[in-house]
């Protein structure tokens, strides 16, 4: 695939995060803030965001994954009708939510975990096939996160575990790659997200308190990152 003239579609599904869109642009501009940070994808790729959530827009007429709210009925849609079209090309990325969708159009069930949230900076085990991806054994990202995949679907190809998420990333060649976690995040935003969750009473002070304590050092977005390029472009 040529790294030519490609066009990326962020798909905003979560407005919660600068919902006036006065700070990063809504979250859709904070990803591609964070993905035109790379060279590559700065000099290959036309990105555009589409807010499928509260303006239900997408790149062509077409809360939780398990909602029933009709514009995630709308995606599920959106996206089978993609990955299941062979002669469509689109490669899909997906970060938490997203990923958390694709393994629902594939097949998985999606569930809230029985061990909460698992939040602040973790450390995957990756797979084999995610050694290959990512270029070593583990990854250190920033997390935020209750629902889980419980299963890997047959159709893709597992990429890392933690203790509390067995599903942390999911592959399929020239088709998708998806992660758990969210390596847009750095330390400063992880602290504006743990105030988030506690003004919305899903964390409790001490649960933030806990978090933020274990906001330190580098992670490896920039290894996802890369991966994510590579991704894009590989025959």
């Amino acid at each position: 695939m040529s790294p030519q003239s490609i066009n990326v579609a962020i798909l905003e599904c979560d407005r919660s995060l600068d919902h006036d869109r006065s700070v990063y642009g809504g979250y859709g501009g904070l990803v591609k803030s964070w993905l035109d940070s790379h060279d590559f994808f700065r000099s290959n790729t036309s990105i555009t965001v589409w807010d499928v959530c509260e303006e239900r827009e997408y790149p062509k007429p077409v809360s939780s994954v398990e909602s029933k709210e009709p514009w995630v009925e709308t995606l599920l849609q959106f996206l089978s009708a993609v990955v299941n079209d062979d002669a469509n090309e689109t490669r899909i990325l997906g970060v938490c939510f997203g990923h958390q969708i694709m393994g629902k159009v594939l097949g998985s069930g999606v569930t809230r975990s029985s061990s909460g949230f698992e939040s602040s900076l973790t450390e995957i085990q990756l797979t084999v096939e995610g050694v290959r991806l990512f270029g070593k054994s583990t990854l250190n990202l920033y997390q935020m996160h209750s629902d889980h995949i419980q299963s890997a679907p047959d159709s893709a190809i597992l990429l890392g575990s933690t203790e509390h998420t067995k599903i942390q990333g999911l592959y399929k060649p020239k088709r998708l790659l998806t992660i758990q976690a969210h390596p847009e995040f750095d330390g400063e935003l992880m602290h504006l997200v743990y105030d988030l969750m506690e003004d919305h009473g899903d964390l409790t002070k001490a649960e933030v308190a806990q978090g933020k304590a274990q906001i330190a050092g580098e992670t490896d977005a920039k290894v996802v990152l890369d991966a994510f390029a590579r991704f894009l472009v590989e025959g």
